[in-house]
């Protein structure tokens, strides 16, 4: 994602920096937790 990107200050780097850590870690499943997004692997295990 970042690497097709060209910003036009810091701040947008930042902003789309973290926009791009907050869908890795609540939306993209991983393979190595079951096709689950990060988040959803924390919630089952506080859960069980």
């Amino acid at each position: 994602m970042l690497n097709l990107s060209l910003f036009n200050n810091l701040a947008e780097a930042k902003r789309v920096t973290e926009e791009g850590v907050m869908i890795y870690n609540t939306e993209r499943p991983h393979g190595t937790l079951k096709n689950m997004a990060s988040i959803e692997c924390k919630t089952l295990k506080q859960v069980t």
